[in-house]
């Protein structure tokens, strides 16, 4: 049975930013389903520059394989899915804020990926600490979409979590890189600047079911 949304692990604790008591339900999602590593800010140890020199895109790991399975779980279970949130390229998918994980998920961007994104980019700004994010899981199956075509992002960086790995083909394929990007192991995340340069598309699934989640981080809900 997948937890539902609405248990207290699932609610929002205080706004100090940080995992704190462990009566907080914040601080407890991040212990249940953070990666050691990243719950302790040591970062540097884990973050990988993939493909070729200066690609730009990012690798480290973010949360444990027990957060893979309850987002999926939770999003087969409430069977919330659309395919029509993005007209210019849409996508059978599913918002956090649906699934009931979406204020958790946005303080784990401000307190664990954002400044991970500004040490890299060396980012400035006011929103560059807890930039506006819109996070949605997507799904890709023979079936039903298998890819999606080249497009740039509505972001000043996206992040993209790999959740499962039991599928044939896939994969984020940046055009200019001429790279294919497949995360090493389920709940890695990786970063890429969104505009311009890193035109991208989902390869086709040809067997199996491919989940990600999908972050646009960005200064507010309508600029870049």
């Amino acid at each position: 049975m997948v937890m539902d949304a609405n248990e207290n692990i699932f609610s929002v604790g205080d706004e100090s930013g940080s995992a704190g008591p462990a009566q907080d339900p914040y601080a407890q999602f991040c212990d249940a389903y953070l990666e050691p590593v990243i719950l302790r800010r040591e970062w540097e140890l884990v973050i990988d520059e993939v493909g070729p020199q200066h690609s730009n895109v990012f690798e480290f790991p973010l949360f444990n394989q027990a957060f893979c399975d309850m987002v999926i779980g939770l999003a087969e279970e409430k069977d919330l899915w659309v395919r029509d949130r993005h007209s210019a390229y849409p996508a059978v998918d599913v918002g956090t804020h649906a699934l009931g994980i979406g204020e958790m998920y946005t303080r784990i961007i401000h307190d664990f990926v954002a400044p991970i994104a500004k040490a890299i980019w060396k980012l400035e700004g006011h929103w560059v600490e807890a930039p506006y994010d819109e996070t949605f899981l997507i799904r890709y199956r023979p079936e039903e979409q298998n890819h999606l075509y080249l497009h740039h992002d509505f972001s000043h960086y996206t992040m993209g979590v790999r959740l499962n790995g039991d599928f044939e083909g896939g994969g984020t394929y940046f055009q200019r890189l001429g790279m294919t990007m497949k995360p090493n192991r389920n709940g890695n995340a990786f970063i890429h600047p969104g505009m311009i340069t890193h035109r991208h598309g989902a390869r086709p699934v040809w067997s199996g079911t491919r989940y990600i989640l999908i972050s646009f981080l960005r200064d507010s809900h309508g600029s870049l």
